[in-house]
């Protein structure tokens, strides 16, 4: 929930990050909601905590309390062919009445949001929050803040209709939302209604990016993707990150992000292969490197071809401080028994070995996980670049 509230510029508060000797938890939630601008609910397959003195809980109190204030919810509820392991479930027969009760109740009063993933619910909550903020700042649209502000998010078409202000953030500023965790976190990656269990996967008749962009684009950002052969899963991912990165980042920051692939972009020429990509290598402004149990084949240099990509781009990062190097190795099981596999995992060590003392290395369990790592890690470092431009 913190990186879908992050990711909409939305500053979260909430109860998870107290420390242990907090005292009376129900007084200084309660405080929490009446500091909020809404409150993001998020209902699993637990009731929740019932604090002494009380007979609803937690979460069923938060909302309580929230339309009390009169301030928007937004409900999440967890679909039931959301997938946990059997402890996570309430046990207790009351709790579980009580649960239902509660969900009967918010579905008779609002609109609730399934999610049948954490992927989902992430993906759902950040879209929510954005499609919020424009019908917040379209309601002030006489004002030339407001203005500003829708300009910033309204598709590129709309925006002609607009002509005052400038864009830098939306809203001016971080609004604040409570929200309540599930009560299990398994893992979470991000989604769009195109695709079950991952970002949206641009189509024929998906948006363009850049009608995401405002209209006076600041400037382009590029990713470059560098990997062996045995990661091909993960690099078709890409293009739904840089789609997501584009709708979010780039609306906020009035920024192009680009996508260069090999398999896609480079052109047909003669010559070392290196040779021809190693001048759109040192176009990118950040290069995402992924392994698993390769390091690759040997080019004339007497390296693998993602291994001097990462050296080169090392290289540039430390005389210019461009591009921005994240490199990822995956956990995911394998069983390798040829001598050439072994061979090439055991060049893979050596090198992430050398590697260990020049950068902070990542790692991912599944291509879901590296889909929602990728994106995270790559709005953080893109949006500070976007700033410092």
């Amino acid at each position: 929930m913190r990186e879908a509230c992050l990711a909409a510029r939305v500053m979260p508060i909430s109860a998870e990050t107290w420390s242990a000797s907090e005292i009376d938890v129900p007084a200084r939630i309660r405080d929490l909601v009446n500091k909020a601008d809404l409150l993001l609910l998020t209902l699993g397959w637990r009731y929740g905590l019932v604090p002494p003195g009380y007979t609803q809980s937690l979460a069923e109190l938060e909302y309580m309390w929230a339309r009390q204030r009169g301030i928007p919810v937004m409900a999440f509820m967890a679909d039931p062919t959301f997938q946990l392991p059997l402890a996570q479930f309430e046990q207790d027969p009351q709790a579980r009445a009580r649960l239902q009760q509660f969900k009967d109740a918010l579905k008779a009063d609002r609109f609730v949001v399934n999610f049948k993933t954490i992927a989902d619910l992430r993906e759902r909550v950040t879209r929510s929050l954005f499609e919020y903020q424009m019908q917040q700042v379209q309601e002030r649209g006489s004002v030339p803040e407001a203005q500003s502000e829708v300009k910033a998010l309204l598709p590129a078409d709309e925006r002609h209709a607009l002509s005052t202000g400038t864009v830098d953030a939306l809203g001016g500023g971080r609004r604040q939302v409570t929200h309540k965790q599930p009560s299990a976190k398994p893992d979470m990656t991000a989604r769009s209604p195109r695709r079950q269990n991952r970002i949206a996967s641009p189509s024929k008749d998906a948006p363009s990016p850049n009608a995401y962009i405002t209209e006076k684009t600041s400037r382009r950002l590029r990713i470059f993707v560098a990997s062996p052969k045995d990661v091909q899963p993960e690099r078709e991912r890409m293009p739904a990150v840089v789609e997501l990165l584009n709708q979010t980042l780039g609306t906020v920051r009035s920024v192009t992000v680009e996508l260069w692939r090999y398999e896609v972009n480079a052109p047909p020429g003669i010559g070392e292969p290196q040779s021809l990509i190693d001048p759109e290598l040192d176009k990118a402004d950040l290069v995402v490197v992924i392994f698993w149990n390769r390091l690759g084949l040997k080019t004339a240099k007497g390296t693998t071809g993602t291994e001097s990509e990462v050296l080169r781009s090392i290289k540039r990062w430390k005389s210019s401080g461009r591009p921005h190097v994240m490199i990822y190795f995956c956990n995911r099981p394998t069983n390798l028994v040829q001598k050439d596999e072994l061979r090439q995992k055991m060049s893979l060590v050596e090198f992430k070995e050398k590697l260990e003392g020049q950068a902070l290395l990542g790692d991912f369990d599944s291509t879901d996980h590296f889909e929602r790592v990728v994106y995270r890690d790559a709005f953080a470092i893109l949006s500070r670049m976007s700033i410092d431009a």
